[in-house]
């Protein structure tokens, strides 16, 4: 169970090296995610790597756990023992290359009773119970996961059956099945406006299946609709989702599918897009999100001075005219290397955030930058409520050729969530990205930053020059 309803799920697991494939029901759909020594996601018709390496480590970690959270004490192979008590049964692992695993064991039974993987975004505590004899093995029948959010899952197993062994290939993401499709077939070029107490969102028109409707653009979002547009479009939802983001919380949403979204003449059909509570401020003039699709199936340029999105077929010629830069992933989110004064850090690539960099507490303890000036307030927020922080001044931040001095800056304070990792250094929104014309290639893996700092919106307050 998730978001508030039950999913109905099939997993498969080698339990000799971890790796999996699960299949599940989304809406309408069924969504597919594995692990082959990379994770990867499938989600309409998107082959989603993760390749950030916080969510490596995380991905082996979870790895281990899939083999190893099932075996007695004593029987775990394949991690080195970084920590153990006689006490409380606590094992702790350290799997190669992976994130902290620690398993708590029953003294009489010596199977788990709970695991935890201390990820990126705070401790995954999973609970075992209803221990049952499948072959010569005992397998945990229900599986209780808590996150720091809260978003909580619970798992309950109808059957666990022995399997042949299978070849490594059957763990790989199936092909690509693209959704995409430009309806000129020639590049779109879509107006947008900008919105929001900053005048930064990218607010552009849209038609969901043939009615029209507003959504923001953003970098960091997948399709989703608010429960209102849902029903005013005649939308009919189902299943459910734990609704994560920005904030440190979580809210229930489900999934609808829909016949097609247009901006302008390019187009996506048969989609499955979640539904939830609007994550925007009271009045907001929008339907929902979109970004991450879109990404995914075309070349897509932003120009914030011209106020347009332009989205092209992927392997067109394309000329250099900026800054070119390799950016990491997971799923959904983009992440580029910056600097603060010389600490090099990964920022998240956010164009749905009003501000200009929102450094996140860890990093910034980390590199000695403080935690910022005067009272928390609220400063944005979205999925999983609210962001609280505190002003700042960067007196340098160097990125994508550009220099930023005395650049104004938040200090994020939430202690779980999106703003809260343990090593991700912070999230770069519209303050600065409207300081150039942004190119997203995610075929051949670049971005292409090419400056404008003229832009009366760029840097705001900032002393912007090139390096």
């Amino acid at each position: 169970m998730e978001g508030g309803a039950s999913i109905k799920f099939t997993k498969v697991v080698d339990l000799a090296a971890g790796y999996s494939r699960q299949s599940e029901k989304m809406g309408q759909a069924v969504a597919l995610s594995g692990f082959n020594g990379i994770a990867w996601d499938f989600v309409n018709g998107i082959v989603g790597i993760v390749d950030v390496p916080p969510q490596i480590a995380d991905a082996r970690a979870r790895a281990f756990a899939d083999r190893a959270g099932w075996r007695p004490r004593g029987e775990v192979g394949g991690a080195n023992i970084h920590h153990a008590s006689g006490r409380d049964g606590a094992v702790t692992y350290l799997p190669p290359g992976g994130s902290e695993v620690t398993v708590i064991y029953d003294p009489k039974t010596r199977l788990a009773k709970r695991l935890t993987i201390q990820t990126e975004y705070g401790p995954i505590v999973t609970s075992y119970a209803d221990w049952r004899r499948v072959g010569r093995f005992r397998y945990p029948y229900r599986q209780i996961t808590a996150a720091p959010t809260g978003l909580t899952t619970v798992v309950q197993i109808e059957r666990v059956r022995p399997a042949p062994a299978m070849q490594t290939k059957w763990f790989a993401p199936p092909p690509a099945q693209p959704h995409g499709h430009l309806l000129l077939g020639k590049p779109a070029r879509v107006d947008f406006t900008l919105t929001g107490a900053r005048q930064s969102h990218i607010l552009v028109p849209a038609k969901i299946s043939g009615q029209d409707a507003t959504l923001i653009f953003d970098t960091a979002g997948d399709n989703f609709l608010t429960n209102d547009a849902a029903q005013r479009l005649g939308l009919p939802t189902s299943g459910g989702v734990g609704l994560v983001g920005a904030g440190a919380s979580n809210s229930n949403g489900s999934y609808a599918t829909i016949d097609s979204i247009e901006l302008g003449s390019a187009e996506l059909r048969g989609e499955t897009i979640s539904v939830g509570p609007s994550p925007f401020p009271p009045g907001a003039k929008t339907d929902g999100l979109t970004g991450y699709e879109f990404l995914a199936e075309f070349r897509t340029t932003i120009d914030y001075a011209a106020k347009t999105l332009t989205f092209s077929r992927f392997g067109q010629p394309w000329v250099r005219k900026g800054v070119r830069l390799p950016y990491y992933s997971d799923h959904n989110l983009i992440y580029v290397e910056a600097r603060i004064g010389t600490a090099k850090g990964l920022f998240r690539l956010d164009s749905g955030d009003g501000g200009t960099i929102t450094v996140f507490p860890n990093y910034a303890r980390q590199h000695g930058l403080g935690s910022g000036q005067g009272s928390d307030r609220p400063v944005g927020g979205g999925f999983g409520g609210v962001v609280v922080g505190r002003d700042a001044t960067l007196p340098s931040f160097t990125f994508a050729g550009l220099r930023f001095g005395n650049l104004p800056a938040t200090f994020s304070q939430n202690k779980a969530g999106g703003f809260a990792p343990r090593s991700i250094a912070g999230n770069l929104g519209a303050g600065v990205l409207q300081c150039f014309r942004i190119t997203i290639d995610r075929s051949a893996h670049f971005i292409e930053f090419e400056p404008l700092p003229p832009n009366p919106s760029c840097g705001r307050g900032a002393a912007v020059s090139p390096l």
